[in-house]
């Protein structure tokens, strides 16, 4: 097996300054798709006092934090399903929280599945829970698409599998390495 590419997510600043700008635009598409899939018409931006305002940016700040967690323990369960070696660990660096586990290849479409898995996932939850009306539609717009453009380094990582195809990715401690299937 020999290496083709490795890519450094958390230490190139081309890269880091690259997925920072590309996640305004999915932020914008984000909003276009978590609105096209709300049912109501209006959307209150305006809460009872100015103390609810801050109650409510308090609980969505709250509830962001816990989706980035849940987001990188799915990264972290699919890693453990599709690898029974290496040891899944998590982190927070320049301004990116991430899973990894270290030294475990995995086939394109296993790789596939565990980038994509959280976006999927919490976007579907999110929209449940939107048609059941546990969240309201400004919250269920505003988290989508911040979980939405939070997922860029995913949605860049499942670019390079579509360019690359039926290769191996190696997980690292600080991107991916893609390599020959011989």
């Amino acid at each position: 097996m020999e290496r083709i590419r490795e890519y450094n997510l958390l230490e190139d600043k081309k890269v880091i300054i690259g997925i920072n700008i590309a996640a305004l635009p999915l932020f914008l598409l984000g909003i276009l798709i978590f609105r096209g899939l709300s049912i109501q018409d209006s959307i209150n931006l305006y809460p009872e006092s100015l103390a609810q305002y801050f109650i409510n940016a308090l609980i969505f700040l709250a509830c962001y934090f816990a989706v980035i967690i849940i987001h990188e323990l799915i990264h972290g369960l699919f890693f453990k399903v599709f690898s029974e070696t290496g040891k899944v660990t998590f982190g927070f660096k320049n301004g990116m929280a991430y899973a990894t586990n270290p030294g475990s290849k995995y086939t394109w479409w296993q790789f596939l599945i565990i980038v994509l898995a959280p976006c999927v996932f919490i976007s579907s939850v999110l929209f449940i829970l939107y048609q059941f009306t546990w969240i309201n539609t400004l919250f269920f717009i505003a988290m989508g698409s911040m979980h939405f453009a939070g997922c860029v380094g995913d949605l860049w990582y499942a670019l390079l599998i579509m360019k690359y195809g039926n290769k191996y990715y190696e997980d690292t401690e600080v991107g991916i390495s893609i390599w020959t299937k011989d």
